[in-house]
């Protein structure tokens, strides 16, 4: 070659559209973007679990539908308190 580096492969706009995306992103680590996947669900299985759980109980004490309710709030606030936990960590990680 006559010193020059090899060009990208494609059209030129398309390696710009590809510096784009990857600056677009951000610098996050792969242990913040788990923890963006994994928020979600501790949110709905913590909440799943508590209604799953409301519920047996309140059939065997025969509490209908105040042992739900109670820990159907308990898994909304356990979840949002765990959540929040991920969600700074991956913050201080970063």
């Amino acid at each position: 070659m006559n010193g020059q580096q090899p060009s990208r492969p494609g059209p030129p706009h398309a390696a710009a559209k590809h510096d784009r995306a990857k600056t677009s992103m951000g610098d996050y680590s792969p242990k913040s973007m788990i923890a963006a996947f994994a928020v979600p669900w501790i949110m709905v299985l913590a909440v799943l679990g508590a209604a799953i759980g409301g519920v047996f109980l309140d059939r065997w004490l025969n509490t209908s539908p105040w042992l739900t309710i109670l820990l159907i709030v308990l898994g909304v606030i356990g979840g949002g308190v765990q959540a929040y936990r991920w969600i700074m960590k991956a913050l201080r990680d970063k």
